[in-house]
C-alpha cells in the first residue's frame, strides 16, 4: 500500500519508503507480520503526518528505504536523520536496479557519504535489501540495546 495508512498504535519495527518512484513496487518484498508497513512518503503533508505519528509512537527499529538511483538531496538526508532520531534503532536501505551501471555506483557512494556525514553509522547503511529486512524483523541484540545506528539519537 503506497499511500501510507492511518498509522497504527504500536512500538513494533517499522518500514517506510522515502520518495520512491511510482513505478517501484511497494512494499519491495513481503513484509514480516511483526513489521508495520508505513507506506511511502513522497510529499510534505505525508512527511508531516509521519513525523507527528512518530512523536507519539517510538518504533523499536525503523528501516527507511530510499532509491539509490536518485541523487540524495539535503531534504531527504535531513528527513532520514529526523526519522532516525525518532526510532530507538534505525537503518537505511538503498534500493537499485540489478543492472550494473557505473553511474549507480557513483550515486550509491554519494548516498553513503552523505548518510555518514549526517551521523549514520556505516553498519546502518545497507546496499542490499535482504540483510536490512533481516535486521528489521530480527530480535534486538545486546549491541543494539547499547546504541542506535544514528549518532544523533
Amino acid at each position: 500500500h503506497r499511500d501510507g495508512p492511518g498509522y497504527p498504535a504500536t512500538n513494533q519495527p517499522m518500514l517506510v519508503g522515502i520518495e520512491l518512484p511510482a513505478d517501484r513496487p511497494w512494499p519491495p518484498t513481503e513484509v514480516p507480520a511483526a513489521v508495520v508497513d508505513l507506506g511511502v512518503v513522497d510529499n510534505r503533508p505525508q512527511r508531516t503526518k509521519l513525523l507527528d505519528y512518530l512523536q507519539a509512537q517510538t518504533p523499536i527499529r525503523m528501516l527507511m528505504i530510499c532509491d539509490a538511483q536518485q541523487t540524495p538531496d539535503r531534504g531527504v538526508i535531513a528527513l532520514l536523520a529526523d526519522l532516525a532520531g525518532m526510532a530507538r534503532h534505525s537503518r537505511v536501505a538503498l534500493l537499485a536496479d540489478t543492472t550494473p551501471d557505473p553511474a549507480h555506483e557513483t550515486r550509491t557512494s554519494l548516498w553513503q557519504e552523505k548518510l555518514l556525514a549526517a551521523g549514520f553509522a556505516a553498519e546502518a547503511i545497507h546496499t542490499t535489501l535482504a540483510p536490512a529486512l533481516d535486521w528489521l524483523a530480527g530480535p534486538a541484540t545486546d549491541d543494539e540495546t547499547a546504541r542506535n545506528g544514528h549518532a544523533g539519537s
